[in-house]
């Protein structure tokens, strides 16, 4: 039922990707976004999707080396395929990403390639490492998580919805992935 419910409110924010409006209350002063630009651009570069991806290959061979050959190759191939799904999204969409980019990148918009894959690696992390009740590894990720998030919107690479449907996605491919481990 989670999912049929995140499915139908992805596919309604795929549906209001040119809701350009929602980005007017995530603007800052510029004064305020340049005194937060290194340290927004340092956490664009440390959490790329490409360094997300290599701290899941890296988690995925202590998981091998350690006899877990199987979780190893689901955790590995879940966070692969929810970027190949976000990949496909952007080809397919191709918004737009903002008009006064402070970081001006090539490429789209919508999905955030750096929100979907780190939402998804940390869904991944507490699932297999059974995290969900250790508070502090959690606030870590939420706080990591919420950094990522700023740096997106703020540099102004991404729109508000952007960032929120990648959330969604990222959810929806985790239980797409949880349902494959179950099955497995």
């Amino acid at each position: 039922m989670e999912l049929f419910i995140l499915i139908l409110v992805f596919l309604h924010l795929v549906m209001l990707n040119k809701m350009q409006n929602m980005d007017n209350g995530t603007k800052m002063p510029q004064a305020v976004t340049i005194k937060f630009k290194l340290l927004w651009k340092i956490i664009t570069y440390v959490f790329s999707p490409i360094d997300i991806m290599l701290a899941c290959i890296f988690v995925s061979t202590i998981l091998w080396i350690n006899g877990n050959s199987k979780l190893a190759c689901w955790f590995l191939l879940s966070l692969i395929l929810t970027d190949v799904v976000g990949i496909a999204l952007k080809i397919t969409i191709k918004q737009k990403r903002p008009i006064n980019s402070i970081c001006h990148r090539k490429g789209y918009s919508f999905p955030s390639g750096h929100v979907l894959s780190a939402m998804t690696l940390i869904y991944l992390l507490i699932f297999t490492f059974n995290l969900e009740k250790n508070i502090i590894l959690v606030c870590i990720f939420i706080t990591i998580l919420l950094g990522i998030i700023s740096s997106r919107i703020f540099l102004r690479q991404h729109h508000l919805l952007d960032v929120i449907a990648s959330l969604v996605l990222s959810r929806i491919c985790f239980l797409i992935a949880i349902f494959i481990w179950r099955i497995l």
